[in-house]
């Protein structure tokens, strides 16, 4: 199984430097409107987080990649069984 560790540390930083970045271009467009801030529990803050969370995900994915590779180890060593039938015509 493949593993890009620095996939999620790397698209962590990109988006906490555009999320930085980003306010300074867009306050000239909106300086007539209110923001609405919307404001969550820390419990809805920690869901949010770990169903967005890539390792979450990929460990997710891993543990059912492990049973399905379990289940065909195991199959190689199931009874395995067949029917021949033959038959003369005269």
């Amino acid at each position: 199984m493949w593993h890009f560790r620095w996939f999620p540390r790397g698209l962590t930083v990109f988006l906490t430097v555009l999320l930085f970045i980003s306010p300074a271009f867009s306050q000239d467009n909106h300086q007539g409107q209110k923001k609405e801030i919307k404001k969550i529990t820390l419990a809805d803050s920690v869901v949010l987080a770990l169903k967005n969370n890539l390792d979450v995900r990929s460990a997710f994915l891993d543990r059912i990649v492990q049973r399905f590779s379990l289940k065909v180890a195991e199959y190689g060593f199931q009874p395995q069984s067949f029917l021949l039938l033959s038959g003369q015509i005269n």
